[in-house]
């Protein structure tokens, strides 16, 4: 626990109350002088990520304690911060994910960038989907980021809008250090769009697309079915399970 110091401050310049890094069990660690951020799930302790608070990190800048878990998406078993909203931003980092708390907005986190698809991580996105009615995916602006929500964009299905981060803005963070109003009104701005769009399916599009097959070949084998009508009904099924290019019009999205 902490309490103001050099952790204090590194969180408040970053839009983070110590109210909220108090819950999120939030530490210090005088000892390389580094701040502490522990992953949860399910209330139990998988891992620790340290941040370092030294002017000049070098090389480690961030670092995780040995044999921690990342095939998580974190924040899923929190409450909603604002529970009147059924809009969840996921981003790509706990410190991202603690600013859009701290901002009143819905979120949850990557751990990393490189999703590994463990039964637990898959077991985060049905919880997601139960949870909320729309995902909003809020990806650093380079390559890892970019792939890593087109991924979770195919496991979330269609109804989860891309929000792209102004140009020369690498995250949230970022954003927030630079333009504190900025950044809450982009994201107040990206989460109205967001409830306008359609609702996410219940199931991923590799659920509903096994479920239409399953239907079609059981029509298929019915003998008083007529091809000339399955056929055209199965393309169209298909077609409504492709997600568009893209999520939100210019400039919240590509």
């Amino acid at each position: 626990p902490f309490s103001g110091g050099t952790a204090f401050d590194f969180l408040r310049r970053r839009g983070i109350s110590e109210e909220l890094a108090s819950r999120l069990g939030y530490g210090f660690k005088p000892t390389g002088n580094s701040l502490v951020i522990p992953t949860f799930w399910n209330g139990k302790l998988i891992g620790l990520k340290f941040r370092s608070l030294a002017d000049n990190p070098g090389r480690f800048k961030w670092w995780q304690s040995k044999g921690s878990e990342q095939d998580i998406l974190m924040g899923v078993d929190l409450d909603p911060i604002d529970p009147s909203s059924k809009v969840v931003a996921v981003v790509e980092a706990p410190l991202d994910m603690a600013l859009v708390h701290s901002l009143g907005f819905n979120a949850v986190t990557l751990i990393c960038a490189n999703i590994t698809e463990s039964e637990r991580f898959l077991a985060g996105i049905r919880a997601l989907k139960d949870k909320y009615d729309h995902v909003l995916l809020v990806g650093d602006n380079d390559e890892p980021g970019i792939v890593a929500m087109r991924r979770l964009r195919e496991l979330t299905g269609t109804g989860a809008s891309f929000a792209r981060l102004p140009e020369n803005i690498k995250d949230i963070g970022d954003f927030y250090a630079t333009d504190p109003q900025g950044a809450k009104n982009w994201l107040n701005g990206a989460f109205t769009l967001a409830a306008d769009c359609s609702p996410i399916p219940r199931g991923t599009i590799r659920e509903a697309l096994q479920t239409q097959l399953t239907k079609s070949l059981h029509l298929v084998t019915c003998p008083s079915c007529d091809p000339t009508v399955i056929i055209p009904t199965l393309k169209k099924e298909l077609s409504d399970l492709q997600p568009p290019e893209a999520g939100f019009p210019k400039p919240l999205s590509d």
